[in-house]
């Protein structure tokens, strides 16, 4: 059994029994899960690339939609295109009708050189292809290795239950936030993202929760930064206010860039009435009108729920 994003739970009856007893289990669920297989790794193609004011700082975004059509999507990892650039930021869409299937983690891989996702129908049977995006970063004057050592990934945030949230820290003294992610560990029916989202200066926040059937489970998050002072410069950010959307069951918000910024991050939280709602796309873009933007859209799933969708960008440049 995968203990960290889960298989279809056809066999219920054994599902409810693990939704029971994964409390006894929780300090093991992440010894569990290095035993799931590899991420699938593939290449992006460039969706957009942006410049600071100063022409200095570089981001690319790629994007990856898969040739073939899942109803569980695992760790699925989508890379930068350029040898020079980090990974620093991503997202992903999975589909909204006509069942719809939601995110169940949006994170950066270990080598800082991808992006890994995953997504789940859930309850109702639903095929979709699954979009992937990774956002690169590269800054004139410093080399991928150099550009490393001043990035922060932190993962330290884990919670767990019914609908868990957590938060990643940076340094305040040193430290720029320029986004985060998360990824959710369960057993049995599984957990859907509700929100991955900077929720201070140097801090990100994510959230989740099960759905129709009882399935506690843990949800980790990382804040990833960049120090302040580099040898280059040093970096200014502006991190969006929280853009909402109307009420609505199926509430999609998007977030711009300021002129002159480069996005590095976005984010979006949900919060629904009722059942509740989840989240089934985070992505980075760029609108019609040349601005660098982040959407996120949630849905209620097989019952009615209606509520509010909030979307995040931050934003830096180097002076």
């Amino acid at each position: 059994m995968n203990t960290s994003m889960g298989s279809r739970p056809a066999r219920r009856f054994w599902s409810l029994v693990l939704a029971a007893a994964v409390g006894l289990i929780f300090s093991s669920q992440f010894t569990a899960s290095a035993t799931v297989a590899a991420p699938r790794s593939v290449g992006g193609s460039p969706l957009y690339t942006a410049h600071d004011a100063s022409g200095r700082v570089t981001v690319t975004v790629f994007k990856n939609v898969s040739s073939d059509y899942r109803e569980i999507w695992d760790n699925q990892e989508v890379t930068v295109g350029d040898d020079a650039m980090v990974a620093i930021g991503g997202g992903a869409t999975a589909v909204e009708y006509p069942a719809g299937a939601l995110l169940t983690a949006s994170y950066p891989n270990d080598s800082r050189t991808g992006w890994i996702v995953s997504a789940k129908d859930h309850a109702i049977a639903q095929s979709y292809q699954l979009t992937t995006y990774v956002i690169g970063l590269k800054i004139a004057g410093m080399t991928r290795d150099e550009l490393k050592n001043y990035l922060v990934y932190n993962s330290d945030g884990q919670a767990y239950g019914s609908t868990p949230s957590a938060s990643s820290h940076l340094n305040s003294d040193t430290d720029v936030l320029l986004g985060g992610g998360f990824r959710t560990y369960w057993n049995g029916w599984g957990q859907l993202a509700t929100g991955s989202y900077p929720s201070g200066p140097v801090e990100w926040t994510a959230g989740s929760k099960d759905h129709l059937h009882a399935s506690p489970g843990t949800i980790q998050t990382w804040a990833i930064g960049i120090k302040r002072n580099l040898p280059v410069g040093w970096i200014d950010t502006y991190p969006s206010y929280p853009v909402p959307s109307g009420v609505s069951n199926h509430p999609s918000a998007s977030a711009r860039v300021q002129p002159g910024y480069v996005m590095t991050g976005g984010g979006g939280q949900v919060k629904c009435a009722g059942w509740g709602c989840a989240l089934w796309s985070l992505e980075p873009s760029i609108d019609n009108s040349g601005y660098q933007s982040f959407t996120a859209r949630a849905k209620d799933h097989a019952e009615a729920a209606t509520g509010t969708t909030w979307a995040w960008t931050i934003g830096i440049r180097l002076v």
